[in-house]
């Protein structure tokens, strides 16, 4: 279901609820809060979509989460803070695989993980081939980037996250959580820093 547009919210009064885990957008602390509001939105579609809004304890500014029935809150708003490429990876980058990487990082700050884990996927595919990898399926990019030491001889397991995470999301429909999306992440920029950035050293 789509969030917008929301016609209608009816908020209730602020109090404890069910705890939410989450990085604070203004103070980047990784909390757990349990003080906020909850509030019903009404959409065209009627009243099913839900808002959990939560107090940082920390610094108390608001984050607010979609929770739609059955489901994990998520959509957190203002977003995550994420990283930004670091400059002088960036500079190395070749300009398509630098678009990819700034595509990836934007996709975790809207809160959009399997978008973020499609596009790492995507970004690794990538790189194999600028490096030189002939075309062929996603296993056989990772098999090359193993085989001519761009990836370390026991970063097979860590690549294979991304192909999974890949197969789960455009073959089974299913979704990727926040933290796997992060998980992912990290590995595709060790590799960027691993083709690119370590080159640049000397």
């Amino acid at each position: 279901m789509s969030h917008f547009p929301l016609t209608q919210v009816a908020w209730q009064s602020v109090g404890r609820r069910f705890g939410i885990s989450f990085t604070c957008a203004f103070c980047g602390v990784a909390v757990a809060a349990e003080l906020g509001i909850h509030a019903l939105a009404r959409s065209p579609e009627g009243w099913s979509t839900g808002i959990e809004l939560r107090f940082c304890p920390g610094c108390m500014h608001p984050t607010v989460f979609w929770v739609e029935e059955g489901e994990r809150p998520k959509g957190q708003l203002p977003p995550p803070p994420v990283r930004s490429l670091d400059p002088r990876l960036g500079k190395a980058l070749p300009t398509k695989v630098r678009v990819l990487t700034q595509e990836v990082i934007a996709a975790l700050a809207m809160g959009a993980p399997t978008l973020a884990a499609l596009g790492a996927r995507t970004l690794l595919t990538h790189v194999a081939a600028e490096q030189g990898a002939p075309k062929g399926t996603f296993q056989q990019n990772v098999s090359w980037l193993l085989e001519n030491a761009w990836i370390p001889p026991n970063g097979r397991g860590w690549v294979d996250r991304i192909r999974t995470q890949g197969n789960e999301v455009a073959h089974d429909l299913e979704l990727v959580a926040a933290d796997e999306a992060g998980t992912i992440w990290l590995v595709v920029e060790t590799l960027l820093r691993n083709v690119y950035q370590m080159s640049t050293v000397g």
